[in-house]
Protein backbone atom coordinates (compact mmCIF):
# COMPACT_ATOMS: atom_id res chain seq x y z
CA UNK A 1 0.00 0.00 0.00
CA UNK A 2 2.75 2.94 1.27
CA UNK A 3 5.11 1.65 -1.92
CA UNK A 4 2.14 2.48 -4.27
CA UNK A 5 1.15 5.46 -2.75
CA UNK A 6 5.13 6.71 -2.84
CA UNK A 7 4.82 6.57 -6.13
CA UNK A 8 1.40 8.98 -6.41
CA UNK A 9 3.38 11.76 -3.66
CA UNK A 10 6.51 11.47 -5.88
CA UNK A 11 4.92 12.42 -8.90
CA UNK A 12 2.95 15.27 -7.26
CA UNK A 13 6.57 17.10 -6.22
CA UNK A 14 6.76 19.53 -8.82
CA UNK A 15 2.75 20.42 -8.02
CA UNK A 16 3.30 20.73 -4.50
CA UNK A 17 5.03 23.06 -1.86
CA UNK A 18 7.87 20.78 -0.31
CA UNK A 19 10.15 21.00 2.60
CA UNK A 20 13.51 18.05 2.57
CA UNK A 21 15.05 17.51 5.73
CA UNK A 22 17.84 15.07 6.95
CA UNK A 23 14.99 12.62 8.53
CA UNK A 24 11.83 13.31 6.51
CA UNK A 25 10.12 15.06 2.93
CA UNK A 26 7.49 17.51 4.04
CA UNK A 27 4.39 17.98 1.17
CA UNK A 28 2.06 20.90 1.94
CA UNK A 29 2.30 20.35 5.57
CA UNK A 30 2.76 16.50 5.79
CA UNK A 31 5.42 14.58 6.62
CA UNK A 32 6.93 11.43 5.06
CA UNK A 33 9.59 9.50 6.75
CA UNK A 34 11.43 6.35 5.81
CA UNK A 35 9.67 3.37 6.33
CA UNK A 36 11.63 1.35 8.87
CA UNK A 37 14.08 3.47 10.83
CA UNK A 38 14.54 7.46 10.97
CA UNK A 39 17.06 8.27 8.61
CA UNK A 40 20.95 9.04 10.09
CA UNK A 41 21.87 12.42 9.83
CA UNK A 42 23.58 11.75 7.35
CA UNK A 43 22.53 9.02 5.84
CA UNK A 44 21.30 9.47 2.07
CA UNK A 45 18.00 9.04 1.08
CA UNK A 46 17.74 6.01 -1.42
CA UNK A 47 15.58 6.35 -5.06
CA UNK A 48 13.54 2.75 -4.26
CA UNK A 49 13.18 3.73 -0.26
CA UNK A 50 9.75 3.53 0.70
CA UNK A 51 8.34 6.52 2.46
CA UNK A 52 5.67 6.65 5.47
CA UNK A 53 3.12 9.13 6.14
CA UNK A 54 2.00 10.38 9.68
CA UNK A 55 -0.97 11.89 8.05
CA UNK A 56 -4.07 9.97 8.99
CA UNK A 57 -5.65 11.12 5.68
CA UNK A 58 -3.38 8.85 3.55
CA UNK A 59 -5.30 7.15 0.49
CA UNK A 60 -5.05 3.70 0.92
CA UNK A 61 -4.68 2.53 -3.10
CA UNK A 62 -3.73 4.63 -6.15
CA UNK A 63 -7.36 4.36 -7.76
CA UNK A 64 -8.66 6.48 -4.74
CA UNK A 65 -6.44 9.63 -5.29
CA UNK A 66 -7.17 12.06 -7.29
CA UNK A 67 -4.38 15.01 -8.11
CA UNK A 68 -6.03 18.95 -8.89
CA UNK A 69 -3.21 19.93 -11.22
CA UNK A 70 -3.65 23.34 -10.46
CA UNK A 71 -3.17 23.17 -6.89
CA UNK A 72 -1.63 19.78 -5.94
CA UNK A 73 -4.39 18.69 -3.78
CA UNK A 74 -4.89 15.14 -3.07
CA UNK A 75 -8.53 14.13 -2.89
CA UNK A 76 -9.96 11.00 -1.91
CA UNK A 77 -13.04 9.22 -4.06
CA UNK A 78 -15.70 6.91 -3.65
CA UNK A 79 -16.51 5.15 -7.31
CA UNK A 80 -18.92 1.85 -7.38
CA UNK A 81 -18.38 -0.32 -10.03
CA UNK A 82 -17.58 -0.56 -13.64
CA UNK A 83 -19.04 -0.11 -17.28
CA UNK A 84 -18.36 -2.36 -20.60
CA UNK A 85 -19.68 -1.69 -23.52
CA UNK A 86 -21.00 -5.36 -24.93
CA UNK A 87 -22.82 -6.07 -28.15
CA UNK A 88 -25.06 -3.82 -29.60
CA UNK A 89 -28.71 -4.83 -30.86
CA UNK A 90 -29.85 -5.29 -34.07
CA UNK A 91 -32.01 -2.16 -34.37
CA UNK A 92 -31.70 1.47 -31.90
CA UNK A 93 -33.92 1.47 -29.58
CA UNK A 94 -33.77 5.40 -28.45
CA UNK A 95 -37.25 5.60 -27.18
CA UNK A 96 -36.19 2.43 -24.89
CA UNK A 97 -37.23 -1.66 -24.67
CA UNK A 98 -38.86 -3.11 -21.73
CA UNK A 99 -36.85 -6.76 -20.61
CA UNK A 100 -37.10 -9.22 -18.62
CA UNK A 101 -34.14 -12.27 -17.67
CA UNK A 102 -35.64 -15.65 -19.57
CA UNK A 103 -34.96 -19.04 -17.36
CA UNK A 104 -31.95 -19.52 -19.09
CA UNK A 105 -29.95 -16.37 -18.18
CA UNK A 106 -30.94 -15.09 -21.80
CA UNK A 107 -32.63 -10.98 -21.89
CA UNK A 108 -35.52 -11.25 -24.06
CA UNK A 109 -36.19 -7.18 -24.93
CA UNK A 110 -38.91 -5.68 -26.50
CA UNK A 111 -38.94 -2.32 -28.35
CA UNK A 112 -41.40 0.00 -26.33
CA UNK A 113 -40.50 2.99 -28.77
CA UNK A 114 -42.13 3.60 -31.81
CA UNK A 115 -38.90 4.13 -34.00
CA UNK A 116 -38.89 0.32 -34.20
CA UNK A 117 -41.58 -0.80 -33.04
CA UNK A 118 -42.57 -4.95 -32.63
CA UNK A 119 -38.95 -5.43 -32.72
CA UNK A 120 -38.44 -8.11 -30.27
CA UNK A 121 -34.55 -8.83 -29.75
CA UNK A 122 -32.70 -11.75 -27.54
CA UNK A 123 -28.94 -11.28 -25.73
CA UNK A 124 -27.19 -14.24 -25.45
CA UNK A 125 -24.71 -13.30 -22.32
CA UNK A 126 -22.21 -16.36 -23.11
CA UNK A 127 -21.65 -14.68 -26.37
CA UNK A 128 -22.19 -11.03 -25.92
CA UNK A 129 -24.65 -10.45 -28.82
CA UNK A 130 -28.06 -9.94 -30.05
CA UNK A 131 -30.35 -11.55 -32.16
CA UNK A 132 -33.92 -10.92 -33.45
CA UNK A 133 -36.83 -12.68 -32.18
CA UNK A 134 -40.21 -12.98 -33.83
CA UNK A 135 -41.85 -9.64 -33.95
CA UNK A 136 -44.81 -8.67 -31.85
CA UNK A 137 -48.30 -8.73 -33.73
CA UNK A 138 -49.17 -4.91 -32.11
CA UNK A 139 -46.92 -1.92 -31.67
CA UNK A 140 -46.39 -2.26 -27.80
CA UNK A 141 -44.86 1.55 -27.55
CA UNK A 142 -44.79 2.25 -24.23
CA UNK A 143 -46.33 -0.86 -23.24
CA UNK A 144 -45.91 -3.40 -20.32
CA UNK A 145 -43.14 -6.34 -19.84
CA UNK A 146 -43.39 -8.92 -17.60
CA UNK A 147 -41.89 -12.50 -17.09
CA UNK A 148 -44.39 -15.65 -16.91
CA UNK A 149 -43.41 -17.94 -14.14
CA UNK A 150 -43.83 -20.26 -16.93
CA UNK A 151 -40.99 -18.56 -18.61
CA UNK A 152 -43.00 -17.01 -20.99
CA UNK A 153 -43.23 -13.69 -21.64
CA UNK A 154 -46.41 -11.28 -21.36
CA UNK A 155 -46.58 -8.21 -23.56
CA UNK A 156 -49.43 -5.47 -22.42
CA UNK A 157 -51.04 -1.95 -23.74
CA UNK A 158 -48.98 0.36 -25.92
CA UNK A 159 -50.14 2.67 -28.15
CA UNK A 160 -49.22 3.50 -31.61
CA UNK A 161 -48.66 6.87 -33.20
CA UNK A 162 -48.30 5.91 -36.41
CA UNK A 163 -52.08 4.53 -36.54
CA UNK A 164 -53.44 5.93 -33.55
CA UNK A 165 -54.72 2.25 -32.38
CA UNK A 166 -54.19 0.83 -28.99
CA UNK A 167 -52.46 -2.63 -28.45
CA UNK A 168 -53.81 -5.60 -26.67
CA UNK A 169 -52.12 -8.39 -24.86
CA UNK A 170 -50.08 -10.83 -26.06
CA UNK A 171 -47.85 -13.64 -24.70
CA UNK A 172 -44.38 -14.40 -26.18
CA UNK A 173 -43.34 -18.10 -26.00
CA UNK A 174 -39.30 -18.29 -26.07
CA UNK A 175 -39.27 -22.15 -26.79
CA UNK A 176 -41.36 -21.93 -30.15
CA UNK A 177 -40.33 -18.19 -31.14
CA UNK A 178 -44.04 -17.40 -31.39
CA UNK A 179 -47.12 -14.73 -30.13
CA UNK A 180 -50.35 -15.86 -29.35
CA UNK A 181 -52.71 -13.12 -28.75
CA UNK A 182 -54.81 -12.72 -25.10
CA UNK A 183 -58.41 -11.07 -24.85
CA UNK A 184 -59.57 -8.91 -22.23
CA UNK A 185 -56.09 -6.66 -21.20
CA UNK A 186 -56.05 -3.51 -20.12
CA UNK A 187 -56.06 -0.37 -21.75
CA UNK A 188 -52.98 1.19 -21.81
CA UNK A 189 -51.53 4.06 -23.77
CA UNK A 190 -48.28 5.22 -22.06
CA UNK A 191 -46.35 2.75 -19.03
CA UNK A 192 -46.11 6.06 -17.34
CA UNK A 193 -49.88 5.88 -16.10
CA UNK A 194 -50.07 1.51 -15.52
CA UNK A 195 -47.77 -0.53 -13.24
CA UNK A 196 -47.58 -4.36 -13.02
CA UNK A 197 -45.83 -6.92 -11.12
CA UNK A 198 -46.10 -10.67 -10.53
CA UNK A 199 -47.73 -11.72 -7.53
CA UNK A 200 -46.87 -14.67 -5.24
CA UNK A 201 -49.30 -17.19 -6.74
CA UNK A 202 -47.73 -16.21 -10.08
CA UNK A 203 -50.24 -14.22 -11.50
CA UNK A 204 -50.45 -10.36 -12.43
CA UNK A 205 -51.40 -7.12 -11.50
CA UNK A 206 -51.74 -4.13 -13.31
CA UNK A 207 -53.31 -1.16 -11.50
CA UNK A 208 -53.40 1.99 -13.09
CA UNK A 209 -54.42 2.55 -17.15
CA UNK A 210 -55.81 5.23 -19.63
CA UNK A 211 -54.07 7.21 -22.16
CA UNK A 212 -52.69 10.67 -22.32
CA UNK A 213 -55.90 12.85 -21.55
CA UNK A 214 -57.53 10.14 -18.84
CA UNK A 215 -56.66 8.53 -16.27
CA UNK A 216 -58.28 5.27 -14.44
CA UNK A 217 -57.90 3.87 -10.71
CA UNK A 218 -58.89 0.40 -12.52
CA UNK A 219 -56.81 -2.83 -11.61
CA UNK A 220 -56.85 -6.19 -13.54
CA UNK A 221 -55.54 -10.06 -13.25
CA UNK A 222 -53.80 -12.01 -15.29
CA UNK A 223 -54.02 -15.63 -14.49
CA UNK A 224 -51.48 -17.47 -16.77
CA UNK A 225 -52.74 -20.98 -16.07
CA UNK A 226 -56.51 -19.54 -17.79
CA UNK A 227 -54.18 -17.64 -20.14
CA UNK A 228 -57.17 -14.78 -18.89
CA UNK A 229 -57.88 -11.41 -17.50
CA UNK A 230 -60.47 -10.55 -14.52
CA UNK A 231 -61.20 -7.09 -12.65
CA UNK A 232 -60.00 -6.77 -9.44
CA UNK A 233 -60.72 -4.11 -6.95
CA UNK A 234 -59.54 -0.27 -8.04
CA UNK A 235 -56.95 2.02 -6.22
CA UNK A 236 -58.24 4.42 -4.28
CA UNK A 237 -56.08 7.08 -6.00
CA UNK A 238 -55.16 8.36 -9.48
CA UNK A 239 -51.96 7.57 -10.09
CA UNK A 240 -49.25 8.35 -13.02
CA UNK A 241 -45.61 7.94 -12.89
CA UNK A 242 -45.70 6.12 -9.46
CA UNK A 243 -43.83 3.10 -7.93
CA UNK A 244 -45.55 -0.08 -7.26
CA UNK A 245 -43.57 -2.88 -5.95
CA UNK A 246 -44.78 -6.76 -4.52
CA UNK A 247 -43.91 -7.24 -0.86
CA UNK A 248 -42.46 -10.21 0.86
CA UNK A 249 -45.72 -10.84 2.90
CA UNK A 250 -47.41 -11.35 -0.55
CA UNK A 251 -49.01 -7.39 -0.63
CA UNK A 252 -48.27 -5.08 -3.15
CA UNK A 253 -47.11 -1.30 -2.74
CA UNK A 254 -48.14 1.96 -4.57
CA UNK A 255 -46.77 4.46 -3.69
CA UNK A 256 -45.94 8.04 -5.13
CA UNK A 257 -46.69 9.14 -8.38
CA UNK A 258 -48.45 12.08 -10.21
CA UNK A 259 -52.20 12.92 -11.27
CA UNK A 260 -50.63 15.08 -13.85
CA UNK A 261 -53.52 15.43 -16.15
CA UNK A 262 -55.68 16.75 -13.03
CA UNK A 263 -53.59 19.76 -12.35
CA UNK A 264 -52.17 18.18 -9.23
CA UNK A 265 -48.18 17.64 -9.28
CA UNK A 266 -47.71 15.22 -7.03
CA UNK A 267 -49.17 12.62 -5.00
CA UNK A 268 -47.78 12.04 -1.22
CA UNK A 269 -50.38 8.85 -0.53
CA UNK A 270 -49.27 5.15 -0.96
CA UNK A 271 -52.04 2.14 -0.67
CA UNK A 272 -51.20 -1.50 -0.17
CA UNK A 273 -53.08 -4.13 -2.73
CA UNK A 274 -54.48 -7.78 -0.64
CA UNK A 275 -54.43 -10.31 -3.43
CA UNK A 276 -56.57 -12.15 -0.89
CA UNK A 277 -59.31 -9.61 -0.96
CA UNK A 278 -58.69 -8.26 -4.10
CA UNK A 279 -58.85 -5.02 -2.43
CA UNK A 280 -57.05 -1.94 -1.99
CA UNK A 281 -56.38 -0.06 1.65
CA UNK A 282 -54.36 3.11 2.84
CA UNK A 283 -51.01 3.12 4.29
CA UNK A 284 -48.58 5.29 6.04
CA UNK A 285 -48.29 8.69 3.81
CA UNK A 286 -45.19 9.67 2.24
CA UNK A 287 -42.62 12.70 3.75
CA UNK A 288 -42.41 14.10 0.08
CA UNK A 289 -44.19 14.43 -3.46
CA UNK A 290 -42.68 11.55 -5.94
CA UNK A 291 -42.56 11.70 -9.65
CA UNK A 292 -41.27 9.14 -12.00
CA UNK A 293 -40.73 7.08 -9.00
CA UNK A 294 -39.27 3.66 -8.80
CA UNK A 295 -39.81 0.97 -5.73
CA UNK A 296 -37.07 -1.75 -5.20
CA UNK A 297 -37.73 -4.06 -2.11
CA UNK A 298 -34.90 -4.60 -0.02
CA UNK A 299 -33.40 -8.05 1.24
CA UNK A 300 -34.73 -6.67 4.81
CA UNK A 301 -38.25 -6.83 3.23
CA UNK A 302 -38.45 -2.89 3.26
CA UNK A 303 -39.01 -0.73 0.39
CA UNK A 304 -36.76 1.90 -1.14
CA UNK A 305 -38.49 4.54 -3.63
CA UNK A 306 -36.57 6.86 -5.88
CA UNK A 307 -38.13 10.02 -6.91
CA UNK A 308 -38.25 13.65 -7.87
CA UNK A 309 -37.64 13.93 -3.97
CA UNK A 310 -35.03 12.81 -1.08
CA UNK A 311 -35.47 8.68 -1.52
CA UNK A 312 -37.31 7.36 1.37
CA UNK A 313 -37.98 3.88 3.19
CA UNK A 314 -41.21 2.14 3.73
CA UNK A 315 -41.78 -0.10 6.12
CA UNK A 316 -44.42 -2.85 6.05
CA UNK A 317 -43.76 -3.83 9.76
CA UNK A 318 -44.93 -0.24 10.78
CA UNK A 319 -46.44 1.23 7.70
CA UNK A 320 -44.59 4.49 7.84
CA UNK A 321 -41.97 5.88 5.67
CA UNK A 322 -38.54 7.37 6.58
CA UNK A 323 -36.36 9.26 4.74
CA UNK A 324 -32.99 7.56 3.52
CA UNK A 325 -29.97 9.20 2.46
CA UNK A 326 -29.71 11.59 -1.09
CA UNK A 327 -28.41 10.68 -4.21
CA UNK A 328 -25.34 12.85 -5.51
CA UNK A 329 -27.58 13.39 -8.87
CA UNK A 330 -30.68 14.24 -9.86
CA UNK A 331 -32.54 11.42 -11.68
CA UNK A 332 -35.50 11.75 -14.10
CA UNK A 333 -36.92 8.73 -15.57
CA UNK A 334 -34.42 5.98 -14.29
CA UNK A 335 -34.13 2.50 -13.78
CA UNK A 336 -33.43 0.25 -10.49
CA UNK A 337 -32.80 -3.20 -9.71
CA UNK A 338 -31.38 -4.93 -6.56
CA UNK A 339 -28.08 -6.04 -7.03
CA UNK A 340 -26.45 -9.73 -5.40
CA UNK A 341 -24.99 -7.78 -2.55
CA UNK A 342 -28.43 -5.99 -1.84
CA UNK A 343 -27.63 -2.82 -2.63
CA UNK A 344 -29.83 -1.25 -4.90
CA UNK A 345 -28.43 0.65 -8.78
CA UNK A 346 -30.24 3.21 -10.22
CA UNK A 347 -29.40 4.27 -13.71
CA UNK A 348 -30.70 6.54 -16.60
CA UNK A 349 -32.19 9.70 -16.73
CA UNK A 350 -29.05 11.57 -15.58
CA UNK A 351 -27.17 11.53 -18.49
CA UNK A 352 -24.04 8.79 -17.93
CA UNK A 353 -24.54 9.16 -13.94
CA UNK A 354 -25.00 6.01 -12.13
CA UNK A 355 -25.39 5.68 -8.44
CA UNK A 356 -25.67 3.06 -5.94
CA UNK A 357 -27.45 2.72 -2.27
CA UNK A 358 -26.36 0.42 0.82
CA UNK A 359 -29.52 -0.63 3.02
CA UNK A 360 -26.76 -1.14 5.68
CA UNK A 361 -25.55 2.29 5.76
CA UNK A 362 -28.72 3.86 4.01
CA UNK A 363 -26.11 6.09 2.17
CA UNK A 364 -25.44 6.60 -1.60
CA UNK A 365 -22.18 6.08 -3.84
CA UNK A 366 -21.17 7.29 -7.17
CA UNK A 367 -20.53 5.07 -9.35
CA UNK A 368 -18.45 5.04 -12.64
CA UNK A 369 -19.80 7.02 -15.20
CA UNK A 370 -21.18 4.63 -18.33
CA UNK A 371 -20.05 4.64 -21.62
CA UNK A 372 -23.44 6.34 -22.87
CA UNK A 373 -25.69 8.71 -21.94
CA UNK A 374 -29.21 7.25 -21.68
CA UNK A 375 -32.79 8.41 -20.78
CA UNK A 376 -36.45 7.18 -20.92
CA UNK A 377 -35.90 4.38 -17.97
CA UNK A 378 -33.32 2.39 -20.16
CA UNK A 379 -34.22 -1.41 -20.01
CA UNK A 380 -32.33 -3.24 -16.74
CA UNK A 381 -31.31 -6.73 -16.31
CA UNK A 382 -30.08 -9.18 -14.60
CA UNK A 383 -27.03 -11.60 -15.61
CA UNK A 384 -25.57 -14.88 -14.15
CA UNK A 385 -22.73 -13.72 -11.99
CA UNK A 386 -24.43 -10.54 -10.23
CA UNK A 387 -24.02 -8.69 -13.87
CA UNK A 388 -26.56 -5.76 -15.18
CA UNK A 389 -27.58 -5.27 -18.55
CA UNK A 390 -28.33 -1.60 -19.48
CA UNK A 391 -29.84 -1.04 -22.94
CA UNK A 392 -31.66 0.74 -24.71
CA UNK A 393 -32.47 4.89 -24.87
CA UNK A 394 -28.79 5.47 -26.46
CA UNK A 395 -29.09 3.31 -30.00
CA UNK A 396 -28.00 0.27 -30.49
CA UNK A 397 -25.23 0.62 -27.71
CA UNK A 398 -25.77 -1.87 -24.70
CA UNK A 399 -23.38 -2.07 -21.81
CA UNK A 400 -22.84 -4.31 -18.63
CA UNK A 401 -22.50 -3.17 -15.22
CA UNK A 402 -20.31 -4.97 -12.67
CA UNK A 403 -20.69 -4.00 -8.91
Amino acid sequence: MRSNFTMNALAILSLASITVGCDAVEIDGVEYQADDEALEDDEPLEDDEPLEAESTATPTTTDDLSVDTVSGDATTLALSGSWTLTGSTVVDHWGGQAAVTLPTGKIFALSNSSNNPKVAEIYDPATGTWSLAAPSNDDHTRGLVVRLSNGKVLAIGGYSSTTFTYAGTERYDPATNTWTSVSGGPTIADNGVAQAVTLSNGKVLVAGDGDNWTLSRSAKIYDPTSNKWTNTGNMIDYRAQFGMVALANGKVLAAGGSYIWTGTPGSHKAELYDPGTGTWSATGDLNNFHTNATATLLANGKVLLVGASTPELYDPGTGTWSLTGSTHNAFNDHSAIRLGSGKVLIAGGAGKKAETYDPSTGAWTVANDMNVSRWFRPAMSTLPGGLVLLSSAAGKQTEIYTP
